[in-house]
């Protein structure tokens, strides 16, 4: 029960992680943008992408996260 409790913990960490240090770049007009932590973590996702909305063009599909640059 413990192991289990520490892998759902640890998958939330990195998901959340992974949420603040990457974002989004839209193929339709190029706007990069980032997701709010809860959306990235529940939207539909498959083989390294997500399902996001561009705020700018409105434009629905399966987008690979980039990681952001460093400062």
């Amino acid at each position: 029960m413990k192991i289990g409790i520490i892998m759902i913990a640890a998958v939330l960490i990195f998901a959340v992680f992974r949420a603040l240090k990457t974002h989004f770049a839209c193929p339709n007009c190029g706007c990069q943008f980032k997701t709010p932590v809860l959306e990235y973590i529940f939207t539909l996702h498959f083989l390294n992408k997500r399902m996001v909305t561009c705020p700018k063009c409105g434009h629905t599909d399966l987008m690979a996260p980039q990681w952001d640059e460093k400062r």
